[in-house]
């Protein structure tokens, strides 16, 4: 009878202990699965970074493209209207011939850029630009040829009007036209370098909010499955049975302390995580399991302390500190106490926990959010770079590196609004390099590039730190002077570009010789429209030509009957 009772305790006992321990093992399993998650997402993450890195690395080269593409365009089309206006004051037909070839190669390869522009993955603005661009250039096209037939009929006078009056304002239209295009690009870079960096921000944020989320999730398991250990063990704590049932079957490490500090038990989790013996551990101080940084120093005002155990304290409460190992090696670990009290005898279960894993998922954690940072400081500052070279390649010539005509013209606007408000002078000067064909001719092309880069250097050292040069055909220069007080200001300046220029250049071991012939137009005198301006110089330029080039001429003084010497 005896027996059968104690047999029914036993099954009773067991089938208790295994209903408490089910909720451990499935919040344990749970736990594994929310860290497996977050490795998950920061994986996931990253990808996903990846991916809109890659596609928008592929949508910014495709804009580089359509705006180099777009700059070429304006080359041809710049270089075609000055062979055209070569035309039109050219007394010699055959070359007059030369030009019109010249010309002809020019749009050729206009119409082979802006088919290759069209074939591309283009959007509706893009698309509508381009139309607008093809009527003009018809019209245009349509001008130009009918301005060589006048040439070719010696009826100048009717095709420089036909030119400066209908042709080059509408080639002008074109230019613009392309240079909406090529500002698109640069705006649309832009906008995707926005969009990518709120991309990556957003994925950053989410994938911050998730970590987040996950380890407050954790937190929350951890907290819940403290609370029903402890209460498991102070059920359990009520017989020994019980309690040595708990203990030897957890996983974590279960340690049993008095008031003084010693240990009163441990479980075989405890054995294995340390090292020691259960011999070892009873009866030595619990700072036997604890590293040197993590005890606390000994509080000689409470005889009740944990003297220098680093245990004592509050219990019910959760913390993490370093344990050492019999062999001297430590590991982190996670210490939860609860205080007892059995047969008027105050006792502390102490759960200690091995969290290395914890630790490593949080500093894996930790490099790849610092990784991904890096990752996006880079990709901001090489678009960033992208743009700026973008910028630079719409506003200056790729041969010289000297402004383009865009560039002039907002900076000659500029110069003449301070001029207006000073009451000062602005000078425009169309500068045409004299001879220059002929080195073209007889050395090559290559020894041309060199004379031109080799001029534009010596342009720049000619004119004053608030002056500026430009490129704005194959050897014509555009230089505008700001801030003079007298039209006669401009003389020593020009007297120095005429003698600069014409200084031989070495090519290898031949030497090449080009003259300056330059046209003057001053702002407000002349006119106050900037086109006209430029316009007025030119003519003043080809002025200086049909007089024996390599001098200079103003525009009012065209109708003198000498021009203005350098002497």
């Amino acid at each position: 009878m005896i027996a059968a009772r104690l047999q029914c305790q036993q099954n009773r006992l067991g089938s208790w202990i295994k209903s408490r321990l089910r909720p451990t093992r499935v919040l344990v399993l749970g736990l594994t699965v929310i860290l497996v998650l977050l490795v998950a997402v920061t994986l996931i993450g990253l990808n996903r970074m990846n991916q809109v890195e890659d596609q928008l690395a592929k949508v910014v080269r495709g804009h580089n493209r359509q705006s180099i593409m777009a700059s070429d365009m304006l080359f041809v089309a710049r270089e075609r209207s000055a062979m055209l206006q070569k035309i039109v004051v050219t007394a010699d037909p055959f070359l007059r011939d030369d030009y019109y070839m010249q010309m002809r190669q020019m749009g050729s390869r206009f119409i082979a850029t802006r088919q290759q522009l069209l074939e591309l993955d283009l959007y509706e603005r893009e698309k509508e630009l381009l139309a607008r661009q093809g009527k003009l250039t018809s019209q245009v096209g349509d001008l130009q040829f009918r301005i060589v037939d006048l040439a070719n009929e010696e009826r100048m006078a009717e095709a420089k009007a036909l030119l400066y009056d209908q042709a080059l304002p509408l080639q002008e239209g074109v230019v613009d036209v392309l240079h909406e295009f090529a500002d698109l690009q640069i705006r649309d870079n832009e906008a995707l370098l926005i969009e990518s960096e709120n991309a990556f921000t957003a994925a950053f944020a989410s994938m911050g909010t998730l970590v987040s989320g996950a380890l407050f999730v954790i937190v929350l398991i951890a907290i819940f499955m403290t609370r029903t250990v402890t209460n498991i063990t102070n059920s359990l704590l009520k017989s020994e049975a019980q309690e040595r049932a708990i203990r030897d079957n957890m996983s974590d490490s279960v340690v049993t302390i008095d008031e003084k500090g010693s240990i009163l038990s441990c479980n075989p989790a405890a054995e294995k995580m340390f090292g020691y013996s259960v011999d070892d551990m009873v009866g030595k101080n619990v700072s036997l399991l604890m590293a040197e940084s993590d005890r606390y120093p000994q509080d000689k005002s409470c005889d009740r302390s944990y003297h220098g155990s680093g245990w004592s304290g509050a219990t019910a409460k959760t913390r993490e500190c370093e344990g050492k190992r019999k062999d001297g090696s430590t590991l982190p670990v996670d210490i939860s106490m609860t205080s007892v009290t059995v047969d008027n005898r105050r006792i502390v279960v102490a759960i200690v926990r091995d969290i290395t894993a914890r630790r490593q998922a949080e500093q894996a954690m930790q490099h790849s959010r610092d990784e991904l940072e890096k990752m996006v400081q880079k990709r901001t500052a090489e678009l960033m770079q992208a743009n700026r070279q973008l910028q630079h390649m719409a506003n200056h010539d790729m041969l010289t590196d000297l402004p383009n005509r865009v560039l002039i013209m907002d900076y000659l606007k500029l110069i003449s609004a301070q001029s207006a408000r000073h009451k000062q002078l602005t000078a425009v000067l169309f500068l045409d390099l004299d001879g220059f064909k002929q080195i073209n001719d007889t050395l090559g092309h290559e020894a041309g590039d060199f004379v031109l880069k080799k001029t534009a250097s010596r342009l720049r050292h000619c004119i004053r730190e608030q002056d500026s040069v430009a490129r704005i055909g194959g050897d014509e220069f555009l230089i505008v002077l700001g801030n003079l007080d007298r039209k006669d200001d401009v003389l020593p300046l020009v007297k120095r570009i005429i003698k600069n220029v014409t200084q031989s250049i070495f090519v290898g071991p031949s030497k090449a010789t080009v003259g300056a012939s330059i046209g003057i137009s001053l702002y407000p005198v002349d006119s106050k429209r900037f086109e006209t301006l430029l316009s007025q110089a030119d003519k003043a330029m080809y002025g200086v030509k049909k007089k024996g080039k390599n001098n200079f001429c103003f525009y009012a003084d065209m109708n003198c009957e000498a021009v203005v010497t350098s002497d």
